[in-house]
């Protein structure tokens, strides 16, 4: 098949749905696809040179308005109004990736109240909510189908051809790599803000700084004045850290997916974060907190049980297996065919 996928931001961002968008691309010209990506040159941030990233034969453009008539797919993740720059006639299909189109009950209650949404988010994140509450059942009826890649939101959307494929990693790059580190160390992977846990995340390790333990905080990204930056990671180096680390602390209020969750699993890391839906729907062994104070409490606990001999270690025992359902060899061809699908039956 011939393939298209349509970004809102700029692939060089390359965090959450942009290193999706390039893994999923890099498989499907694996398996034997030809593959483009387009997107908009708009980004907080660009991280990496796309085409280092992307496998060799994939085109990737950027421009404010594209025309992608010469394809069998358009796979075009969704946010309201900002589709439209890509326009198509061919059969196209609404990937959900961003949570701002289906917020959690956290999430929900700070962005109904319009200065209180202004307060934690930017002008961009809140009209994409607002314009998906107003616009978006009507909007997602131009596509000819619609991509939930986690089971709470299925039922959300009214779109009568809606396919459930969860995202995937590649158990075979995502596996430990390192020994733990002497120091008990907590990780954060996230963008830094609000939504995401990034200033719970700072307050967890403030509070943990007035117990005396010996626990090291860091992050990916910049650092704070409790929390030790690592700056920007190769997926390589992510993956040494995730190994490294002794527990994912990830205190986010609204996720699609959650795939940090799973890639820290993978490196048989544990993982605590909250009890949300997307979290629990993806049914792994995770701890949960929805409090500052849960949280600092757990991690104690995990100390705790870190610093007796061998309790940790079987802990940790067998945690990587419960991801295996998320390998990219049991996920692909569910998504490749949902792509076929689309493409022939429409």
């Amino acid at each position: 098949m011939k393939i298209a996928f349509a970004s809102p931001i700029s692939v060089s961002r390359y965090a959450g749905c942009e290193k999706w968008i390039v893994g999923t691309a890099n498989a499907l010209k694996q398996r034997g696809h030809d593959v483009s990506i387009y997107a908009t040159p708009y980004t907080p941030e660009r991280n990496v040179d796309v085409n280092d990233v992307l496998s060799r034969g994939i085109d990737y453009h950027e421009a404010w308005r594209f025309n992608l008539e010469d394809y069998d797919i358009v796979y075009m993740v969704y946010t309201p109004i900002v589709w439209r720059l890509f326009s198509t006639n061919n059969p196209k299909i609404a990937g959900f990736h961003y949570h701002l189109c289906l917020p959690s009950d956290i999430e929900k209650r700070v962005l109904e109240n319009i200065p209180s949404a202004l307060r934690h988010y930017d002008v961009i994140s809140v009209l994409t909510y607002w314009s998906f509450k107003l616009l978006g059942k009507r909007d997602i009826q131009n596509f000819n189908a619609v991509h939930i890649p986690n089971n709470p939101f299925n039922v959300s959307l009214a779109h009568e051809r809606i396919f459930f494929v969860p995202n995937w990693i590649d158990l075979n790059f995502y596996r430990p790599t390192k020994s733990k580190h002497d120091v008990f160390t907590i990780l954060f992977v996230g963008r830094h803000d609000w939504e995401k846990g990034w200033w719970d995340y700072n307050a967890i390790c403030r509070l943990l700084k007035k117990f005396n333990l010996d626990i090291r905080c860091i992050s990916t990204g910049r650092g704070s004045s409790y929390v030790e930056g690592l700056g920007f990671l190769s997926d390589r180096e992510l993956v040494d850290t995730y190994s490294s680390a002794h527990l994912l602390v990830y205190p986010s209020k609204s996720d699609m997916f959650g795939l940090v969750i799973v890639e820290a699993i993978a490196c048989n890391t544990p993982v605590i974060t909250t009890s949300i839906a997307a979290h629990k729907a993806l049914n792994l062994p995770l701890i949960y907190a929805d409090s500052v104070d849960e949280f600092v409490g757990k991690i104690i606990s995990i100390y705790k049980l870190w610093s007796r001999d061998g309790e940790y270690e079987d802990m940790i025992r067998g945690l990587r297996e419960h991801v295996v359902k998320y390998d990219m060899n049991k996920i692909m061809p569910g998504f490749e065919d949902m792509l076929r699908q689309v493409a022939t039956e429409t």
